[in-house]
């Protein structure tokens, strides 16, 4: 393996996770925005550009302002589109003061009085540690069948994921990363269930009956349903972030329930056989028959 794909596999094991002071700082917030997390390749794009082309909600690429890594306010400012210096503020001691502070700068740029959404999909692994100082926010778990997640990580990134010409990356992931991967996100949302208030969405329902499981979510989370947001392929997509996102590109497409169960033909049975043993409790919890 090379370095990129070795630095990829760290991600998905949390290994570059490194609470600083500012991370761990005291704060406490009204502020409700949307924090949505779960396993990669489980739908969680896909939920945050329905909610986005709602009115009332505002969303963007995946800001990592949730997470205990180093800011790097470049980025954040080319993913939003932002002009740097506005950004300078940010840069504080204490991390939720800026999440509280990026937020006005995203809905206020709006003209409206809107609820920000957060989707990163490792949100997941730190809402108890948000919701400590978030209270008031919603926090979003989508989870999908194991064994279509593990088959989608087989190969992702297909295409880099650096600035420039996208490039194919030729990866083959490690069944027991991908795996574990899955189990992780899932493990986290049990524990964080327990401690705090959570909202756990089913990819499969998501597609399969998107408009009663967005009534559902929209009355949970308590945001109006609008009709715009069964079909978020109809909304307009930056060119910067169909340009960022180009492994997520079918979550800018219709809503669509092929990408279900193809694992009951794709996935080599001896793998399949793996995930149902190792995952089976856990299966069994969201309703997904071994």
């Amino acid at each position: 393996m090379g370095p990129e794909q070795l630095a990829e596999l760290a991600r998905w094991r949390l290994r570059d996770f490194a609470p600083d002071a500012a991370y761990q700082a005291e704060y406490r917030s009204s502020s409700r925005f949307i924090a949505i997390g779960g396993a990669g390749r489980s739908g969680t794009t896909l939920l945050r550009r329905m909610l986005g082309s709602s009115r009332t909600l505002v969303d963007g690429p995946e800001s990592y302002l949730l997470l205990p890594i180093p800011l790097n306010l470049d980025e954040l400012a080319t993913r939003y589109e932002l002009p740097a210096a506005c950004l300078h503020e940010l840069e504080a001691d204490n991390r939720w003061a800026s999440v509280d502070r990026f937020q006005q700068i995203i809905t206020q740029r709006q003209g409206e009085d809107l609820r920000w959404i957060d989707k990163t999909a490792r949100n997941v692994h730190c809402f108890t540690h948000v919701q400590q100082r978030f209270p008031n926010a919603t926090y979003i778990h989508v989870v999908r069948d194991p064994r279509d997640v593990v088959l989608s990580l087989r190969t992702h990134p297909r295409l880099s994921r650096l600035w420039g010409d996208p490039r194919q990356t030729g990866w083959e992931q490690p069944w027991e990363a991908c795996i574990d991967r899955w189990r992780l996100a899932v493990e986290d949302a049990e524990l964080a269930s327990k401690r705090i208030p959570l909202i756990t969405v089913r990819y499969e329902d998501l597609v399969y009956t998107p408009r009663e499981s967005l009534i559902s979510l929209a009355s949970s989370a308590d945001f109006p349903f609008e009709e715009s947001m069964l079909n978020p392929a109809q909304r307009q997509a930056s060119p910067r972030e169909a340009r960022y996102i180009p492994n997520n590109g079918r979550a800018l497409e219709e809503v669509t329930t092929t990408r279900v169960g193809r694992w009951r033909e794709a996935l080599p049975i001896d793998i399949r056989r793996q995930i149902e043993t190792q995952l089976g409790r856990q299966m069994a919890l969201y309703g997904y028959e071994v």
